[in-house]
């Protein structure tokens, strides 16, 4: 089975507080440099325009120069950001450098021109310049270099008309400036908060968007995988199904399927992405395990580290694993095995997983279930087919012989043994075999165990059923045979064939098959007992009729004497 890689991890939560935190951070300098320096470089282009219509021929010249360069180079700033994005660390510095164009030229303009009444120019361009520049460190400096230009121009401009009127507009435009300044900073603050609020409202929708679509693509997969593991009866199929459909739902590194046995959770199925990790063994119900504690809780357990748990627990984990998942499989509140997930990196699930897993094993338990009754079902039929089968070739004869070969037969063709056998129990007590089948077959017909020899006689003494996995851990069984045939017995399964309570016959199975169900033979074979045990005794019953005619009819042609039979009238 082919497992998927584990795609990189995307935390949506991660992302949102990746992108917050950048909004926290841009600043708005970088969109709004762009159109500021435009409009300001059209406005020197227009200065230089006036300059050119208004001002007398003797400083015309020098004032549109300086105006006209400055309008190009603010212009040619603002076109070449149309193509590249300053960055933003740069932002601050290159408005400032941009308004100190602007305050250059408006120095020198006042130089030239030496008419305070161009104060008010100055100050339309130190406001402009306070709704450029969003950072109080650049802004101050701008302010302050703007105050020693117009101080260093006055003092150089000893004959500078209407000083006092230069001076109160020199103090106007820097208050001016400053409020501005301070209303803008609160403008851009809470423009800031408004631009992060709605971005953040828009994250929580895409983040809100994400969930729902993950969540519809989750249940899709779980649909699917819920499809894809009802769609198979068989055992094998169903195993290798789960963990395939498993790895599309929730990537794993190790996998393992548990199902209960008795007292036990076997292992049916293991998938590891290395190629050195081993099935791992079963696991006792009685164990201090993860595996055992979580199947008896029927409760889903989720350790983000397996090496902060007690070393007890972890007898039963693979010792390359870190992250471990155990889900038990619960079918109408009852555990039918385990399903157990484990990846090699700390935390590699979230509780959303471990809800998908359990879902997904709610899933697999209902499929196992259907698959415990079709196999139900199918060995039921199977029964049904094979008791009927033998009832019907049982009744199609009465001759002892036959019925004992079939009776022989009909097990060693449904369930392959090493060898069956029949004898039938004399009226001494001691077992005659009458048919047998396998290794040493031809050596066993005829031969006679006294009474209460081995496994058959102890069968039929106590006219009980009698199981054993193991001949050499028995005294019951009798070597005796195996050491005249020459034949190895290590497993039998006797049952004894009764009329009423009286044992007539015991049927044997020697060395059944491995894979063979034992508790489903032992059934198989006592119900066919039960149904050769009319037919044996029909058929002794119609030999005697059969030997009492014979007698009775050798009385009548060997006797010399004439024999007249009259009935009640004479």
């Amino acid at each position: 089975m082919h497992i998927p890689e584990k795609p990189e991890a995307a935390n949506p939560a991660q992302q949102v507080l990746d992108v917050a935190a950048r909004i926290q951070t841009e600043p708005l300098l970088a969109d709004n440099l762009r159109p500021a320096t435009a409009l300001l470089g059209l406005y020197y282009a227009l200065l230089c325009m006036a300059h050119w219509l208004l001002l007398p021929p003797a400083i015309k010249a020098p004032l549109m120069l300086t105006a006209g360069i400055t309008a190009g180079l603010l212009l040619l700033s603002a076109a070449l950001q149309l193509h590249w994005r300053i960055p933003d660390r740069w932002a601050h510095a290159t408005a400032a450098g941009i308004a100190l164009i602007a305050i250059i030229n408006s120095l020198l303009h006042l130089y030239l021109a030496q008419e305070p009444q161009q104060t008010t120019t100055l100050m339309l361009v130190i406001i402009a310049a306070g709704f450029i520049f969003l950072s109080t460190r650049w802004f101050a400096a701008i302010v302050g270099i703007t105050l020693a230009g117009w101080g260093v121009i006055a003092l150089l401009q000893a004959d500078l008309p209407d000083r006092q009127h230069f001076g109160f507009a020199l103090f106007s435009a820097a208050i001016i400036a400053i409020l501005v300044h301070i209303m803008r900073r609160r403008s851009l603050e809470h423009l800031a908060a408004l631009r992060r609020q709605d971005k953040e409202q828009q994250l929580s929708l895409a983040a809100a968007l994400a969930s729902t679509q993950a969540a519809q693509q989750a249940l899709e997969t779980l649909g699917e995988a819920a499809h894809a593991v009802g769609s198979t009866l068989s055992l094998a199929q169903l195993l290798d199904v789960v963990l395939e459909q498993l790895a599309h739902v929730i990537p794993y590194d190790s996998a393992t399927i548990y199902l209960l046995a008795d007292d036990r959770l076997e292992p049916q199925l293991h998938h590891a992405r290395h190629a050195t990790t081993e099935t791992p063994p079963p696991v006792p119900l009685q164990n201090e395990c993860l595996i055992s504690e979580t199947l008896r809780l029927k409760k889903p357990r989720y350790v983000e580290d397996i090496t902060r748990q007690p070393d007890s627990g972890l007898t039963c984990l693979p010792p390359e694993l870190r992250s471990w998942v155990g889900i038990p499989l619960l079918t109408a509140g009852e555990a039918v095995g385990l399903l157990v997930l484990g990846s090699d990196q700390v935390a590699a699930y979230t509780e959303q997983d471990v809800q998908r897993m359990s879902a997904f094993a709610d899933y697999a338990a209902a499929a196992f279930r259907n698959v415990s009754l079709a196999t139900r079902t199918r060995n039921t039929l199977t029964r049904l087919s094979f008791l009927y089968a033998a009832a019907q070739t049982l009744t199609t004869t009465l001759d002892t012989g036959a019925i004992l070969k079939m009776l022989m037969d009909l097990p060693h063709q449904h369930f392959q043994p090493d060898a069956v056998s029949v004898a039938t129990v004399e009226s001494d007590g001691s077992l005659v075999f009458r048919a047998a089948s396998g290794e040493a077959a031809d050596q066993i017909i005829g031969l006679r165990l006294p009474p209460g020899t081995g496994v058959m006689g102890w069968v039929a003494e106590h006219g009980k059923p009698l199981w054993i996995p193991n001949v050499q851990e028995d005294r019951r069984f009798y070597h005796g045979v195996d050491d005249e045939t020459g034949f190895i017995t290590h497993a039998i399964y006797a049952v004894p064939v009764m009329v009423g309570e009286q044992p007539i016959a015991v049927l044997e199975m020697i060395n059944p098959a491995p894979e063979t169900p034992i508790e489903e033979a032992q059934d198989l074979l006592t119900a066919l007992a039960a149904l050769a045990a009319p037919a044996i005794h029909n058929a002794n019953l119609f030999a005697q009729v059969q030997r009492t005619e014979a007698r009775y009819q050798g009385l009548f042609e060997q006797n010399l004497d004439p024999i007249v039979i009259l009935d009640d009238d004479g």
